[in-house]
């Protein structure tokens, strides 16, 4: 996302994303084959992610993000093996808008347009530091809004990831509001709890 061929380095007045969202995230980086299904809703302070295998649809993992509590619960599902459960906590701010206090280093990285000139998707690009991450992200802006946008391209990095989000398939409405539930592995006895 950085470099490239940047129509205006002017920075726009900062967009927000909205309350809800959901949207299908693809990690451009990943070795493995596998699509996941976000569920935000920053009034319940809970993210949601369910990931599938792209080609079979064989679910791999469950995860709950507490932003109240900064705590992870994620349960995964392996071949031939009981489901398990992780708990775990986070540092991260959930934020919607890109003048969020809390998002530090922001650094304007200029704008430009996804695809075909003039019939691609139009962004804006920034960097920042939020909890123990560097992100790099490109937000569209929402047609037909005062300032609203959604995610387009992400990359975040850390000591222990270094991911590319593509984000597609965005609506501002909850489809499935079961992603943000607790995993059933992590509220059942029978599976191992890790963390």
């Amino acid at each position: 996302m950085q470099g490239g061929m940047m129509s205006s380095m002017t920075p726009p007045q900062p967009c927000c994303i909205p309350a809800t969202w959901q949207g299908v995230l693809v990690d451009l980086k990943s070795q493995y084959d596998v699509v996941s299904t976000v569920v935000f809703d920053t009034t319940k302070m809970l993210e949601g992610v369910w990931t599938t295998m792209r080609t079979t649809g064989q679910v791999v993992s469950h995860a709950l993000f507490d932003y109240s509590k900064q705590m992870m619960y994620e349960a995964v599902w392996m071949a031939d093996q009981a489901p398990t459960c992780k708990k775990e906590t986070f540092n991260m701010p959930m934020f919607s808008c890109m003048n969020d206090s809390r998002l530090t280093d922001m650094t304007y990285l200029g704008s430009s347009t996804l695809g075909l000139k003039r019939m691609g998707i139009d962004y804006d690009s920034y960097s920042y530091q939020a909890g123990n991450s560097a992100f790099t992200i490109a937000v569209g802006a929402i047609p037909g809004t005062s300032n609203m946008c959604y995610p387009v391209l992400e990359r975040v990095k850390n000591d222990n990831m270094d991911t590319l989000y593509m984000f597609l398939q965005m609506t501002s409405t909850i489809e499935d509001a079961s992603i943000l539930t607790m995993p059933a592995p992590c509220v059942g006895t029978n599976s191992a709890v890790v963390g």
